[in-house]
């Protein structure tokens, strides 16, 4: 698989602490965090997948293959296996106001 581009971030390595806001130019950081649920099925969430923007610039073959290796996936975890499931979420949101 294709490494990260050059100042890309995963989702592995973002955190909401990484979120350099604090400092002189703001006079008040707020943050947030919303855990909340989806109900999907192993195809909908690979459908999802799909359309993620690091996803859409891999090759056909690449695509191809790691999609079906997300469905292979999803379909051998029992969680994911049979019918839907309950994707959990979580919503991080900041908000900062000028100095």
């Amino acid at each position: 698989m294709k490494e990260a581009a050059a100042g890309t971030v995963s989702f592995r390595q973002w955190w909401p602490a990484s979120i350099p806001l604090e400092g002189p130019h703001f006079r008040l950081v707020e943050h947030a965090e919303f855990a909340h649920g989806q109900r999907r099925t192993a195809e909908s969430m690979a459908a999802t997948i799909a359309t993620h923007s690091h996803v859409l610039t891999l090759s056909e073959a690449e695509r191809a293959e790691l999609l079906a290796r997300v469905l292979g996936y999803l379909r051998s975890t029992p969680e994911t296996a049979h019918g839907e499931f309950e994707l959990p979420i979580m919503t991080v949101t900041v908000r900062a106001l000028l100095a």
